[in-house]
């Protein structure tokens, strides 16, 4: 269990300072209201940054305000 925690842990750190570290100003938006995988959307939103998301061809919703299932390409269970 404890490697479970760190490892979300880990992947949390990484997205705070991904953003902190950003050029971009522009932070992405708070999560969505019904939103409960804090940690799945900060690994999304690591994953977006260190693969240059802003030249992505595609990108709909990625680093918006709406849940995570409904960025371009990313699925989730209900």
């Amino acid at each position: 269990m404890a490697r479970r925690r760190s490892r979300i842990w880990a992947v949390g750190f990484s997205a705070m300072v991904l953003a902190a570290c950003s050029d971009d100003p522009a932070m992405p938006a708070p999560p969505h209201p019904e939103e409960t995988d804090i940690a799945g959307r900060a690994a999304l939103i690591a994953f977006y940054n260190a693969t240059d998301g802003p030249n992505w061809h595609e990108a709909r919703d990625w680093l918006s305000s709406e849940r995570i299932g409904f960025w371009h390409g990313v699925s989730t269970n209900s």
